[in-house]
């Protein structure tokens, strides 16, 4: 298994802070563990988000700063790397005061051509999301700017891309209510709004992971609030969006059984949707948790 921490390391410019830059380590079969790259700072700090693998066997990734200072913070507004099989790292992309593209997160996508797309936590005049596009080598484009001065989502919180070019995805906020949506988006960058969370407790309220699709063309996802419990902005809900938009809430979450959910759901070979929540249990430190069909 390949993954990043966000902290540790100590490697650069780092070495002497208290919270340092963050590694890429591979975990064999037998449990040993092998850091490939320790982050200095000047190549990016705080790696967040899966890692990205392509066929050859390089890893890509983003980190959440580092890299060139910029205007919102001296410690740098984030990279684009690219780990080879050998460890040898490559930053693709410097996020930095030419743009106002700031602070990528999340997982990347990658098409047959070699383009890349991620999400960054700023984007556009009013710095509330962006799905980009990175050549490597080439060039850096907005697929989608997200903007509260509509009826669009804004905070991305993750996105798929599927073979023929179309984006699902997520938003924290924003959307008719506020409280998030669920979007798509075509290849030529066309959007549309799919699902606009309403809270209460009849729909859920900030998603809190990236979407899944199943064969049908269903959307599934989590939301950290809203639903039927006993909290004030509730316990978070699973739901599902069919391809016509009609949502589904699948299961609302309580604060025994876990609450608050984070990350995306996955489907195992059975058809149950696995995930986690970072709240609620026996303990009230999360659960992991299975939904059958």
């Amino acid at each position: 298994m390949y993954g990043a921490t966000s902290d540790g390391g100590s490697g650069g410019d780092c070495a002497a802070k208290t919270v340092h830059c963050g590694v890429v380590y591979r975990l064999d079969r037998d449990g040993s563990e092998t850091v490939l790259h320790r982050f200095t700072g000047a190549d990016g700090k705080h790696p967040i988000g899966e890692l990205l693998p392509d066929a050859q066997g390089n890893l890509y990734g983003v980190t959440m700063g580092g890299g060139i200072s910029c205007w919102r913070t001296l410690d740098g507004c984030g990279t684009v790397f690219k780990l080879a099989p050998d460890g040898t790292e490559s930053v693709l992309f410097f996020f930095n005061d030419s743009a106002s593209e700031q602070y990528p997160h999340g997982r990347m996508a990658l098409d047959d051509d070699g383009a890349l797309y991620g999400l960054v936590e700023g984007g556009g005049f009013w710095g509330e999301g962006e799905l980009f596009k990175l050549v490597p080598g080439h060039s850096f484009s907005a697929v989608h700017i997200f903007d509260s001065r509509t009826t669009d989502g804004t905070a991305p919180v993750g996105f798929v891309r599927l073979a023929d070019g179309t984006f699902y995805g997520a938003t924290s906020a924003g959307g008719a209510n506020g409280l998030g949506t669920v979007f798509k988006i075509a290849p030529d960058g066309t959007e549309s709004v799919l699902h606009s969370f309403a809270g209460g407790t009849a729909d859920g309220q900030s998603p809190a992971g990236s979407v899944t699709l199943d064969g049908a063309g269903n959307i599934y996802g989590p939301t950290a609030q809203g639903g039927n419990c006993r909290v004030a902005q509730g316990c978070g809900v699973a739901y599902r969006i069919a391809p016509d938009g009609t949502e589904s809430i699948l299961h609302h979450f309580r604060k025994r059984s876990g609450m608050t959910p984070a990350g995306p759901l996955a489907f195992d070979t059975f058809g149950n949707l696995r995930g986690a929540t970072v709240a609620g249990g026996a303990s009230n430190l999360g659960t992991a948790f299975r939904l059958s069909p």
